[in-house]
């Protein structure tokens, strides 16, 4: 169900008084990735905080038990309008993958929609966060006799990456298609975005990651595209790439 913007702004006035103490968001030694699970009912609601900087990665995947439990996720400062990152009523999505720009506290707020939290209703749910380090830069090689690291990258060179990556980067396809593409990243990643085919039973995602300030003055940027499928045991496999040069 999409809340209109009035109806945010009134569950949010509503759910105050039973938000709970804000929860800070723990990672175990040398892991990105944390799990939470929790449990709301009626017009509850909980916070978590992440610390992170402003070049890092954050993803975040909500996992509930119904199709009525969302999430808004803020900026560092106060929780309203204007420091809105990103909410699951405006994108329909249960998930967000992002590069960060400034650095404190983020919040992530997880709510029942305004119709299940008034008739009470409750939600079990797993929330995971992932915050990873941007990968270092590597230096642009203008000279054409060698070739550089993603000009021969091909669906067969990122599936055999994709069977190698540690169990901590997950399943989720942002992080999959992010961990196989570092090793060919020229610049800086300034955009990551995930487009499923089903937001409520997805089997296909396109993930494009855009970098740029690479050390070329003709070159704008590269936009890296990967398609994943969803198996037959839930997994996300790498099923096509493709990349497109921005000159001027």
């Amino acid at each position: 169900m999409k809340i209109s913007p009035m109806t945010c702004s009134v569950l949010y006035a509503s759910i105050q008084l039973l938000n709970a103490e804000a929860i800070d968001v723990e990672f175990p030694t040398d892991q990105p990735i944390s799990t939470i699970t929790s449990r709301l009912s009626g017009q509850e609601f909980q916070t978590y905080t992440i610390e992170a900087k402003a070049q890092q990665f954050l993803s975040v995947s909500l996992r509930p038990n119904n199709q009525y439990t969302e999430f808004k996720l803020y900026l560092p400062g106060p929780q309203g309008p204007k420091n809105l990152l990103s909410s699951t009523a405006q994108t329909q999505a249960l998930e967000y993958h992002g590069q960060l720009f400034e650095d404190g506290n983020h919040s992530i707020t997880v709510y029942l929609d305004p119709e299940a939290a008034t008739q009470g209703r409750s939600s079990e749910y797993d929330l995971v966060i992932r915050l990873a380090n941007p990968a270092p830069a590597t230096a642009y090689i203008p000279d054409d006799t060698v070739a550089s690291a993603s000009s021969n990258t091909n669906k067969a060179q990122l599936l055999e990456r994709q069977s190698k990556l540690a169990p901590s980067i997950g399943n989720s396809p942002a992080s999959i298609a992010l961990a196989v593409l570092t090793p060919d990243i020229l610049g800086q990643v300034t955009q990551l975005q995930c487009e499923y085919d089903n937001l409520e039973v997805p089997s296909t995602v396109q993930v494009l990651i855009t970098e740029s300030g690479i050390l070329d003055d003709d070159l704008l940027g590269i936009d890296h595209r990967i398609t994943l499928l969803k198996n037959s045991r839930g997994a996300w496999r790498i099923n096509a790439y493709s990349k497109a040069e921005k000159r001027r």
